[in-house]
Formats: C-alpha cells, sequence, structure tokens
C-alpha cells in the first residue's frame, strides 16, 4: 500500500489543478484571441476543441498519476514497461522547468508596478511616457530578478510543508481570492459608460474572422490553457486516493473553470479599454502599457490597478507552485531524498535562472522558443500517441473510472487527440 500523501478532498485538488491552468498567459491571451478571431464564435469553436481534445488528454494524465501514483518518467515507463517512454514524462518535467525559469522574472515585473500604482507612480502621465517608463523598467535586469526571488520563497515555503499543508493551503487560498478580485473588476468594467463597444469586439459573432488561422489557435489554446503536456496532471494525479472515481468529471470541472476565469478576464478587459478609446493588445503590453493608461484615467484608478496586479500575481503564484511541486515530485522520487533536499538543490538553480532571464531578452527568447515548439508541443504529441496506441484507450478508461460513453471517448483518445497536436506541431513549424 503506497504511503504517499494525498489531496485531502476534491475541492482542494480541483483548485491546485485549476491554479496550474490559471496563469497569467491564458488571462491575457484568451480573451484576445476571443476579440480577434470572431467573438461569439470563436468562443463556442474553442469550447468544442476544448472538450473534444483538451479535457480527454487531461483525463488521461489525472488518470496515469493516479494509477501509477508516480512521477511522470516513471509513471509513463510502469505503463508501457520499456524506459524509452520516459522521454514523454521528462518533455513535461522539462516544461515545468523552463516556465519557472523564464516566467518567474515576469512576477518581478508584477511586484515593482504594484508599488509603482500603490504610489501613484503613473499619475498624470501621458501615454508615451506610460510606454516608455516600461521600457526602462525592462531594463533594470537586477531589480526584477531581486524582486522575483518573493515568488520562489513564497512557493517554495509552501511546498517545505508537503502537500496538505503546503500546495493545498495555498490553492485554497488564492484561487477564491482570485476569483472574487475577479469578479469585483468585471463588475467596476462593466459599469462604465460606453462599454458597449468593447463588449461588441469580445462577444459579437464575426465569422469573416473565423479563419484556419483562428481554429489553429483555438485548438492550441484549448489544449495548452488547461496544462496540459506540462507534468502537472500526473503529478497532481498521483496525489489523489485509489478510489476508482470518474476522473472525467474532475477533468470537466477544471476545464470549465479556467476558460470562465479567462472569459472573466476578458469581461473586465475590454469594456476598460474602449471605453477610453484605446486599442485592445495581449500579452505583456496589455498589462504594463494599454491598462496603466486605462487606470490613470478612472476614478480610484490607483486601487482598482493593485487589485489588476494582485489578480495577476495569484495567478503567477498558483501556475508557478504547481511547476515547482512537479520538479520536487520527480526529485525526492527518483533521487530517494527528502522534499527539503530536493527544494534546496531546486530553488537556487531557479534563482540563477531567473537572473539570467531577468537580465537578458536573448536567453528570455530562448527559453520562450524551445519550451514552445520543442517541449510543450512535442511532448503533447507524444504523450497522445502514448495514451492512444500504447496504453490503449481500454486500460486507459478503466484507469480512469469511466464506464459510460467509452466508444465516444476512445474514438477522441485514439484519433482526434493525436490528429490535432499533428496539426498544431506541423503549423509551428510551418511558422518559424
Amino acid at each position: 500500500m503506497s504511503t504517499k500523501e494525498t489531496f485531502s478532498n476534491r475541492l482542494s485538488f480541483i483548485f491546485s489543478a485549476l491554479g496550474c491552468a490559471v496563469g497569467c498567459g491564458n488571462i491575457w491571451r484568451f480573451p484576445y484571441l476571443v476579440g480577434k478571431y470572431g467573438g461569439g464564435i470563436f468562443l463556442l469553436m474553442y469550447l468544442v476543441i476544448l472538450f473534444a481534445i483538451a479535457c480527454p488528454l487531461l483525463t488521461m494524465e489525472f488518470s496515469l498519476g493516479r494509477l501509477t501514483r508516480k512521477e511522470p518518467i516513471a509513471a509513463y515507463q510502469e505503463v508501457s514497461k520499456t524506459k524509452g517512454w520516459g522521454i514523454t514524462g521528462f518533455l513535461g518535467i522539462a516544461v515545468s522547468f523552463c516556465w519557472l525559469a523564464y516566467l518567474t522574472p515576469i512576477f518581478g515585473i508584477l511586484v515593482g508596478y504594484l508599488f509603482k500604482f500603490m504610489t501613484g507612480s503613473f499619475d498624470g502621465m501621458s501615454p508615451t511616457e506610460i510606454a516608455n517608463s516600461y521600457e526602462v523598467y525592462r531594463t533594470q535586469g537586477n531589480l526584477i530578478a531581486a524582486q522575483s526571488m518573493i515568488l520562489l520563497v513564497i512557493i517554495a515555503a509552501a511546498l517545505l510543508k508537503g502537500v496538505r499543508k503546503g500546495l493545498e493551503r495555498l490553492n485554497n487560498i488564492c484561487m477564491p481570492s482570485l476569483i472574487i478580485i475577479l469578479i469585483l473588476l468585471c463588475i467596476r468594467s462593466l459599469t462604465l459608460p460606453g462599454v458597449g463597444a468593447g463588449l461588441d469586439f469580445y462577444l459579437r459573432p464575426d465569422f469573416s474572422k473565423f479563419t484556419a488561422e483562428a481554429l489553429i489557435a483555438a485548438l492550441g489554446q484549448a489544449l495548452f490553457s488547461v496544462g496540459v503536456g506540462v507534468g502537472c496532471g500526473i503529478v497532481f494525479g498521483s496525489y489523489l486516493p485509489d478510489d476508482k472515481t470518474n476522473l472525467s468529471k474532475n477533468s470537466i470541472v477544471v476545464c470549465l473553470g479556467d476558460t470562465a476565469i479567462a472569459f472573466c478576464a476578458g469581461l473586465m478587459i475590454f469594456p476598460s479599454i474602449f471605453s477610453f478609446g484605446l486599442e485592445p493588445s495581449a500579452g505583456s503590453g496589455l498589462l504594463f502599457i494599454t491598462l496603466p493608461n486605462v487606470f490613470v484615467q478612472l476614478p480610484w484608478g490607483n486601487l482598482i490597478a493593485v487589485l489588476t496586479v494582485l489578480l495577476f500575481m495569484l495567478a503567477m503564484l498558483t501556475s508557478q507552485i504547481a511547476c515547482l511541486e512537479t520538479l520536487v515530485c520527480f526529485a525526492t522520487e527518483r533521487f530517494k531524498i527528502s522534499r527539503s533536499r530536493s527544494l534546496a538543490v531546486i530553488v537556487p538553480i531557479m534563482a540563477a535562472l531567473a537572473w539570467l532571464n531577468s537580465v537578458s531578452t536573448v536567453s528570455f527568447d530562448w527559453f520562450d522558443w524551445v519550451t514552445s515548439y520543442i517541449f510543450l508541443n512535442g511532448g503533447a504529441l507524444i504523450s497522445s500517441i502514448f495514451f492512444g496506441w500504447v496504453w490503449g484507450p481500454e486500460r486507459a478508461l478503466n484507469a480512469a473510472g469511466i464506464t459510460s460513453h467509452r466508444e465516444i471517448w476512445a474514438f477522441a483518445i485514439k484519433y482526434v487527440v493525436p490528429a490535432a497536436l499533428l496539426v498544431i506541431n506541423i503549423t509551428s513549424l510551418c511558422t518559424l
């Protein structure tokens, strides 16, 4: 009988899995894609893809973790009876490693912006001055690196306490707080004058914008916004009690929750932007350039800005602690060392790489490219082949506790998911 620590209840597992899925990239990219590619029609197609492709793959990862109760590499090797398939788990671990290495500096930037908004640094600035201030601030790599260490300290201190007292407890605080802040910001945004233009951009179905490019964008966003191919699904699944419950229900809740949060982020962002006649954008430019131009014009703008930055910081905390837990799980089980010793090794390495990616945009771009095009895309494709053709739908569905509509699930696992990921990989390589 395994003595591995487990989540205390289903809700805690959901919050942790949802925390992994909800990151800064999801919040500031998904709404923009919806607006860019046809509003309501993109959203509808995204939901179809989410439940036809992303949800089955996430369910398989949870199932593999629960069945084997091992870290990703060992999990694939145990089921396949072949060491070679451990490469699939390695690629997922590599994604978590790289995300910690090059996304942690974004938290450092958020810390600086939180202080700027709290002190009213942007008050009276023109749009050009706000944009220039970001460019100048981004060159202060040592400062950003120092501030990003706050993230590593918080998540390492939490994980030192284990799954229930650390990972679970932090997510049980952060996720409800994130949701409450998001609801408050949505309400404020929807009460601004002239919000119609923002809602029109965001939600009005425009079939002319839904092209093949839009379909690929929806496919990629659906597959990876829920944390597929990162190793976290297998790790969190290994912390589930082996009670044979239907894991597809958990996957559906995570997918719905992730989409709802990303959707509400759009309701928070676009009415505000269009209310002041600004152009929508995605990525860091949205948070650090576009939105500050909104906040300086809003009543109580600095307070709203502080809440917005806190929202993104909470998203960073929950996603990055999932990545660090994946590395800790791997280290403790693979090398038979304690949780404290694994953190003592991993955290300094992450701190050094976070500093490197704070001071060097070349390093940041390299990590981003390798992670996206090789580890994430490639790893997800290989794992889909594994689930559909090596493990096989029959054994996979038994492990997931799925008893109804098995033919549909089997078809998706064996054919639909691998084909979709193959399209993403080919399309991504063709755009290089």
